[in-house]
Parts: C-alpha cells; structure tokens; sequence
C-alpha cells in the first residue's frame, strides 16, 4: 500500500513539473517572437500533450535505468565519432564532394542511439518527406548539414546529461527532452539522406 502511495505521489510531482515546465517554454516562445501573441490552445494543448508523455517515459525510463540489460558505452562511443562525420559532411559540402559516403557514415552511427531509445521506451515523433517538398536540391543538402550540426550540439549536451544518469540511475525530464530532440532530428536526417544521396553533391 505504501509502495503504491508513493508511487502516485511520484506520478503527481512529475505532473507537476511537467506542467510548469510546458507553460515556462510557452512562456519563452511568446516573448521572443511576438510579445503581443497569445499561444492557441491547440499549441498549449500540444505541448501539454508532450511533457504529460515525456513524464510517462520518465516514469518507466526511472525504473529501466536501475537494470537496463544494454549498455551505454556503445551511445558514449558514438558520441564523438558522431562530430567526426558531422565534420567530414560539411567538409564534402564546402568542397562541393560527392556527398553519398559521409551521409551513410552518419547514418551508421544512428544504431547506438536507436537500441537506447527503444531501451527508453521512446517513440519517434513522425517526420514527413511533404516537409521538404518544396525544397531544391542545394536546400536540400544545406538542411542535411544543419540537421547533422543540429544532433551533434545536442548529443554533447546530452553527454554529460547521460553521464549524470548513470551515476544517480535516474533520468531527468531535461535529458528527455534532449533526447527527443535527437530521436527526431534523427528521422529526418534519415529522410534528408535518401535525397542527398540522389543529388550527390551541392552544385548537382
């Protein structure tokens, strides 16, 4: 009975936290873009929606993380093979090289990343190739470079995040939502790449 007590407990402060945290991002959003803009209620209701889930996968990643049957070192390996290829990609871009062998460099480091996140029970939020239909090809190759820079300045935040993780065996709500970030940016670069892999380089 105690058990279960303290375990809604945990449930409620989460949601508490939650809830702060979601109406302090609506909070900065509005003022640095248009101070006299009201967040609409599907925004408020969506970004509701996503720290209640990340606060259900807190949850459940809490207890995983106490005997988690993969191991990390694989993601803490990845992590700085990770800046390499972000670096030799915008190296092949400025050079106007073929691009095709960086891209799949970074799309092999993806694995470590993907078994922690099914690991976590987190589920990828959907990227459409609609997103970029209006895209030329050099637009292309330029958002698949900053898609790449994009994951790789998080995945240095979410080093020492993850590092704090194992040491206390709990994950916080900040390195979910990094981790987040990162899940989706790595579907979209997925999708980026099959494209880049058809233009090949940035002037073709």
């Amino acid at each position: 009975m105690r058990i279960s007590l303290f375990m809604s407990a945990g449930r409620a402060v989460l949601f508490c936290i939650s809830v702060t945290i979601a109406g302090s991002k609506l909070a900065i959003a509005q003022t640095t873009t248009d101070s006299s803009r009201q967040p609409t209620l599907s925004e408020t209701t969506q970004q509701f929606d996503r720290m209640q889930a990340l606060s259900s996968q807190l949850h459940e990643s809490t207890v995983l993380l106490s005997g988690q049957a993969k191991s990390i070192v694989p993601v803490f390996v990845a992590i700085p093979e990770f800046r390499k290829a972000t670096e030799n990609l915008r190296a092949a871009v400025g050079d106007n090289g073929d691009l095709r062998d960086p891209v799949r460099r970074i799309e092999k480091l993806f694995k470590p990343f993907d078994d922690y996140f099914d690991d976590l029970k987190m589920k990828a939020t959907p990227v459409s190739l609609l997103d970029f239909k209006d895209y030329s090809g050099k637009e292309i190759v330029w958002e698949t470079l900053t898609t790449a820079e994009r994951i790789d300045n998080n995945l240095q935040i979410s080093l020492r995040l993850l590092r704090e993780s194992e040491r206390s065996g709990a994950i916080s709500i900040k390195t979910m939502l990094f981790l987040g970030d990162i899940q989706k940016d790595n579907a979209r670069f997925r999708l980026l790449a099959d494209r880049v892999s058809l233009i090949r380089r940035l002037s073709d």
